[in-house]
């Protein structure tokens, strides 16, 4: 729930990649649902700029994906191109979970 945590958990994670370069790293952001972070604010560029880079699957849910991209989800369309916005920081896989459109 920290800055300092979260850069922790980053420097093992390149530790272990500096002596195996296919580590694999499955990321679910675990930052809010619902419209409501469960972290703070403060975590959320340090997901975005240096986490998400780093990370081969990202599983975020619809709040966490339109949070990271600073967009709204509300069509298929729209999750596509949030997808496409988050492939682009360094995933490569990407589903966002749990979506809820209104058409």
């Amino acid at each position: 729930r920290s800055p300092a945590n979260l850069r922790c958990c980053l420097q093992t994670l390149d530790r272990l990649r500096a002596k195996n370069s296919e580590v694999v790293y499955v990321c679910d952001p675990v930052m809010g649902d619902e419209g409501q972070l469960y972290v703070p604010k403060e975590l959320v560029p340090i997901f975005r700029d240096e986490v998400i880079p780093r990370a081969t699957v990202l599983t975020p849910n619809q709040f966490e994906a339109e949070v990271l991209t600073d967009s709204k989800i509300q069509s298929q369309q729209d999750a596509l191109a949030a997808i496409q916005q988050l492939h682009a920081l360094g995933p490569r896989i990407v589903v966002i979970t749990s979506c809820v459109f209104k058409e």
